[in-house]
């Protein structure tokens, strides 16, 4: 392995050096004492520069977990080269929250585990499927959240264990909508997205409450293109669907995506 640690920070954004850092101290050990290591939770860029780094080691390996197919968070697998048959049943659990003829939503059960003082890199993705609520967790954390999450709002769930293989497949569901902008500037589309003034949208985003494609980015004018996703923090999420084409004023029409 090279190591050049100011090579490896060279390119690296200054908000993910210490998330660097983490699987760089992971990679080492691993090496050192031949033993597997697991991440916690995290966005898809992330796990993208994880990567990047162990992929100059050249006596370890990495697998994915994300839980099931069209994972978002994900956690990395790291072992010694000369092992196989990694089972991740033994790093990673899947939890079912029942509420029959109830309706829940996704901020509830997330500001719930907030409460329970975890460690929120250490869940992975949750989804509602009917009324059912799937969490995905590291093992670790699994007792903590069956036993203690007894009440999402004003709801009492039934909790139960699954087997990760039982995990059911994820359906995002969208809400559209179009808007008319003068341009595909960062800052212009995020205030048309939430309804938000021009100045607020471009003080998000110099202060670091923007994400697009899950990494921070502060620059009002950068430009947005089909397919990339904008986070803005307490707003929501979007997703840029298709670009329309021009008005009869001259503006940019383009059709946008709320998950729901």
């Amino acid at each position: 392995m090279d190591d050049n640690f100011e090579v490896i920070f060279q390119h690296i954004p200054e908000e993910s050096r210490e998330d660097v850092k983490r699987i760089l101290d992971i990679a080492n050990i691993t090496a050192r004492r031949k033993t597997i290591n697991v991440t916690d939770f995290f966005d898809p860029f992330t796990i993208d520069l994880f990567k990047s780094v162990l992929n100059r080691y050249d006596e370890l390996k990495y697998l994915e977990f994300g839980g099931y197919e069209n994972f978002e968070k994900s956690a990395l697998i790291v072992y010694p080269d000369f092992l196989n048959d990694i089972d991740f049943t033994e790093y990673f659990s899947a939890l079912k929250f029942e509420f029959p003829n109830e309706s829940i939503r996704h901020k509830d059960i997330l500001g719930s585990i907030y409460g329970l003082g975890i460690d929120i890199s250490k869940i992975g993705d949750i989804y509602i499927v009917d009324d059912i609520s799937y969490i995905v967790c590291k093992s670790e954390v699994e007792e903590y959240l069956l036993y203690n999450l007894i009440k999402i709002g004003r709801l009492k769930p039934k909790a139960s264990k699954i087997n990760l293989a039982d995990l059911p497949k994820r359906i995002t569901e969208y809400k559209y909508r179009d808007i008319s902008v003068n341009s595909l500037r960062l800052d212009t589309v995020v205030a048309g997205a939430f309804n938000l003034s021009r100045n607020v949208s471009k003080n998000m985003i110099d202060k670091g409450l923007v994400k697009l494609n899950h990494q921070t980015v502060t620059k009002a004018n950068y430009e947005v293109k089909k397919g990339d996703l904008i986070s803005a923090r307490r707003k929501g999420r979007v997703l840029i669907n298709s670009e329309i084409g021009m008005s009869k004023k001259g503006r940019i029409r383009i059709n946008l995506a709320y998950p729901i």
